[in-house]
């Protein structure tokens, strides 16, 4: 039996996908499977999962590819003139 039809690695193939991660499965030969996961679901997944740990109203999630960084701004009253700017500039 090939590694990859055993339920275990099926269930956790299955709970990835259930994360909302894009998987590609490979299996090159029985004894090994090699799992690819895509990285803009893996930094979807990311900002959903630290969007659902915010309990604070008023904050947004960013991404910089330039320094490879995720960052998070919260704020109180009136949102800062370089959160609209970066939400503009997000969409």
């Amino acid at each position: 039996m090939s590694v990859k039809d055993d339920p275990r690695v099926i269930a956790s193939i299955n709970r990835l996908r259930h994360l909302g991660l894009s998987v590609l499965v490979d299996n090159p030969n029985p004894n090994l499977v090699v799992i690819l996961i895509d990285n803009e679901s893996l930094i979807r997944t990311i900002k959903n999962m630290i969007a659902k740990s915010i309990s604070y109203p008023k904050f947004l999630i960013f991404e910089d590819k330039e320094t490879n960084v995720m960052g998070l701004y919260i704020w109180k009253g009136e949102k800062p003139k370089i959160v609209q700017e970066l939400e503009n500039k997000l969409q």
